[in-house]
């Protein structure tokens, strides 16, 4: 599995499960939150993808098998025209729901660990927009060659 194709699975799980639960929502694989936050303007409800870091959790071999421990913000964004905050979060809570039920303990592949939530970001509101982050994180060994 490459390193970035985390996003790209968990992209396609928030489609499946939404698509399971009749629920619609233009999915993004975005390459920043500050991407997001400047070009998600034009669809509705919209769910954005982004890689924030990752950390080393355990190297063995001189480096040669390393753990990375990888952090992802699954960004949820309704259009909120008059900041009517209560209209918006009942937006977002049709698809928080099914889309947090459907990636906890989601395992991407047989060499990663299964997903798990982690604190996320604050809700942010910007130009008419709310934006909802949670974050999940994954563990992914890599094995250089010798």
């Amino acid at each position: 599995m490459a390193f970035h194709d985390s996003g790209q699975g968990i992209a396609t799980r928030i489609k499946a499960v939404l698509d399971a639960k009749s629920v619609e929502a233009s999915i993004f694989f975005s390459p920043s939150l500050e991407y997001v936050y400047k070009n998600s303007g034009q669809f509705y409800p919209a769910v954005h993808v982004v890689y924030l870091d990752c950390s080393i959790d355990d190297q063995a071999a001189e480096g040669f098998g390393t753990l990375y421990t990888q952090n992802w913000a699954v960004i949820i964004c309704v259009k909120n025209p008059h900041d009517s905050i209560e209209s918006a979060m009942d937006d977002v809570d049709v698809l928080i729901d099914p889309i947090l039920k459907g990636l906890q303990g989601y395992q991407l592949s047989s060499s990663q660990t299964p997903l798990r939530p982690v604190t996320p970001r604050l809700a942010k509101i910007v130009t008419g927009n709310l934006y909802y982050p949670f974050e999940v994180q994954t563990k992914l060994p890599v094995k250089g060659e010798r």
